[in-house]
């Protein structure tokens, strides 16, 4: 999806909005564990699938910046501030970036994608995540934390009970980022 630079930023700020929006209201509602359940992941698929491999890495850059100098918008305690670097789930917010640049690469490769390539787009986002996040959850823990703890419990704490939810989360962005870009492919149409 072409956007001018114009709408390209006010695309990204509201995304950058939103994304915080969903993780000061929508993650806290989970109970507070070592990774919590949240729908971050889905932002930042969308972030990709929507503005594109620049604007949605921008977009998500964004995100942790605003939550590093102090404003709450992660998804556990402390919430925010520069100390956020050190709980183990920090690796996923990183993630999140390459996770939105991929899938906008991705995207950028076909003017008119079928549905099968937005999920492929969606499986190497999820993957580039859970790439940063589980070394770095392993890292953090045995290195900051000083807990011993194997690459398999990372594994266990951190990929294995969200897999199938993040798979139903991309399958959701899928749908929904299919139905924006066919709706705004139509509106640039009719201005046109």
């Amino acid at each position: 999806m072409q956007l001018n630079k114009t709408r390209e930023l006010v695309a990204m700020g509201l995304f950058t909005a939103l994304t915080c929006m969903v993780g000061l209201f929508f993650n806290k509602l989970a109970p507070v564990s070592l990774v919590p359940f949240s729908f971050l992941p889905m932002m930042s698929l969308l972030a990709g699938m929507l503005l594109g491999s620049r604007g949605g890495a921008l977009s998500m850059l964004a995100y942790m910046l605003m939550g590093l100098i102090g404003i709450p918008v992660f998804s556990s305690p402390p919430y925010g501030g520069p100390t956020y670097v050190i709980i183990p789930t920090f690796g996923f917010v990183i993630g999140f970036i390459l996770s939105a640049f991929v899938v906008g690469k991705i995207m950028e490769k076909k003017e008119d994608p079928k549905l099968w390539y937005y999920g492929l787009a969606m499986l190497a986002g999820i993957m580039c995540y859970y790439a940063i996040g589980i070394p770095y959850l392993w890292a953090i823990i045995n290195f900051v934390k000083g807990n011993a703890v194997t690459g398999m419990y990372a594994i266990k704490v951190a990929f294995l009970p969200f897999i199938l939810t993040d798979l139903a989360k991309a399958a959701v962005a899928t749908v929904l980022a299919r139905a924006i870009a066919q709706r705004v492919k139509l509106a640039v149409h009719q201005t046109s």
